[in-house]
């Protein structure tokens, strides 16, 4: 339970019930913006989230009233933003076109709140034999850029270069 202070007074919350008013915002804001009513999602959560945290997620969107298409982790997002270009601006090479190459992509990218802690930086670059970590990408607009990309991919739109890109 969650312990807030609500005009004077302690209110306990579940952690379900703050997601769903952070998803009601989230979706008058978007249907303002948009001037349309938003229904279908995607989500993305931190990497550590477990089963029952995920369907708990899930439960809070639906009473919210939207139908969640995927849950998927906040690092798979930010790969699926960032990994076919780091790629192909490091290796000159355009991947795009070849589907198994696409699904074998392994990038690093640090996103997510622990991989600001200089230990973790310094784990990482030694787990990667030395190489520097890309740390210029900002963490949020690559987790909403590649859910995003994910959504449109669900919907099935999106251009030549991620159609064939399946979580």
């Amino acid at each position: 339970m969650i312990l807030i202070n609500n005009k004077g007074e302690e209110e306990q919350l579940a952690p379900e019930f703050v997601f769903f008013m952070v998803l009601s915002k989230m979706r008058q804001v978007a249907e303002d913006y948009h001037g349309a009513m938003v229904k279908n999602i995607v989500i993305t959560v931190p990497a550590y989230f477990n089963d029952s945290q995920r369907q708990a997620i899930k439960v809070a969107a639906e009473i919210a009233g939207l139908n969640v298409m995927k849950i998927i982790n906040e690092p798979t997002a930010a790969v699926i933003a960032y990994g076919l270009d780091e790629f192909q601006q490091k290796y000159k090479q355009d991947i795009s076109e070849n589907p198994r190459a696409l699904q074998r992509l392994r990038t690093a990218f640090l996103v997510g709140g622990s991989t600001r802690i200089p230990k973790v930086q310094q784990l990482l670059q030694d787990f990667f034999n030395g190489k520097t970590i890309c740390k210029d990408i900002n963490a949020d607009e690559a987790v909403a850029y590649g859910v995003a990309i994910q959504a449109l991919l669900l919907r099935g739109q999106g251009n030549e270069k991620v159609k064939d890109l399946i979580l």
